[in-house]
């Protein structure tokens, strides 16, 4: 299987609310991950490298754009 070369965060179960939490502390205590993903009914029968390869692609058109804006 191919190697993952990067930290990723999966989570599954979390209210909206407790979602929103987590990440809050996340940026809070500035322990950042770059490459999250909440397990649905769309992804949770998708292999953990086809997750990986799904997220990482919508996190490279998020920092695309953020880089756009700031521009």
């Amino acid at each position: 299987l191919p190697v993952i070369p990067e930290e990723m965060m999966v989570l599954h179960g979390f209210s909206d609310r407790r979602l929103d939490e987590l990440l809050r502390q996340l940026r809070k205590n500035k322990a950042p991950v770059a490459l999250k993903a909440v397990l649905t009914q769309s992804n949770c029968e998708w292999s953990f490298y086809q997750l990986y390869k799904e997220i990482r692609a919508e996190h490279e058109q998020m920092t695309a754009t953020e880089n756009l804006d700031s521009v």
